[in-house]
């Protein structure tokens, strides 16, 4: 992740509660996911190793994309038995109080 395109100058350059500052947050947001997508995808496949140790039958339901993880147990009878889903939000916004109370 290129931590520079995000320094707080960056930001301050953009302005204050700009369009501009909110795109480079928005930019933040998910070059933050990418950054942790790999370790959150490995983690919970972790745990739901350890759960397929105790009886279940979890597989991944749909192709995974970054923040988003869901597994299901096989179909019996119309029902997916156990359902483990992990949906992960990155929040990133730059501004301050302008007022000159604050």
């Amino acid at each position: 992740m290129n931590f520079e395109k995000y320094s707080k100058s960056a930001f301050e350059n953009a302005g204050i509660n700009s369009d501009r500052a909110k795109i480079l947050a928005n930019e933040l947001e998910d070059a933050v996911l990418a950054e942790l997508h790999q370790q959150i995808e490995a983690a919970f496949s972790r745990i739901v190793s350890r759960l397929n140790s105790e009886g279940h039958d979890l597989s991944p339901y749909l192709d995974f994309i970054p923040g988003e993880y869901e597994y299901r147990g096989k179909e019996v009878e119309g029902n997916c038995g156990l359902r483990l889903a992990c949906d992960v939000v990155i929040s990133a916004g730059y501004s301050h109080l302008t007022s000159d109370n604050a």
